[in-house]
């Protein structure tokens, strides 16, 4: 995808979460569209890419956020970060990372704005903040029991490969 398909992108999650109607937010939660094509842009790509996405993603919804200045920017730095460190550790035997980076990003994300959103005085944003929080803790238990089930399988595909490959020879 090129870059100028990767702003568009990211320009309709940001318009779609800036429009997000209130009857569809439990909780008063909206689902972080842009930062979840941040944190796309942040596996695909090395740091440099994700510094990059995070700060045009966050910039944008802290222009259309009422949240105190650079609580977005900082949320978005935070997430792209957590998941390209981790992504620069990833290796082939460990394709349980891979499920797990997104909700560690949003994990590390929502910490920071909600800190950011506490630093300014900001009080009512923390129980939205701790309502997603579960949410990303599952999907990141979920993502490591689905890596290990999907590295044991490739494992025995391997395997199963190996003593094919050793009886023909």
């Amino acid at each position: 995808m090129t870059v100028l398909g990767r702003l568009v992108l990211l320009l309709l999650a940001v318009a779609l979460q800036a429009a997000w109607p209130r009857a569809l937010r439990p909780a008063g939660v909206t689902p972080d569209l842009a930062l979840a094509v941040v944190l796309a842009y942040a596996m695909a790509g090395g740091p440099g890419v994700a510094l990059a996405w995070a700060t045009v993603g966050g910039t944008l919804l802290d222009l259309l956020s009422s949240l105190p200045a650079a609580t977005n920017l900082l949320s978005h730095l935070a997430g792209a970060g957590v998941v390209t460190l981790a992504a620069l550790g990833q290796r082939d035997d460990r394709p349980w990372l891979v499920l797990a980076l997104p909700p560690l990003g949003t994990i590390a994300a929502y910490a920071v704005a909600g800190l950011r959103l506490h630093l300014a005085g900001s009080s009512e944003v923390w129980a939205a903040v701790l309502a997603t929080l579960p949410t990303a803790v599952v999907l990141v238990c979920a993502a490591l029991l689905g890596g290990w089930l999907l590295g044991a399988w490739l494992r025995t595909l391997r395997r199963r490969r190996a003593r094919l490959s050793f009886g023909q020879e």
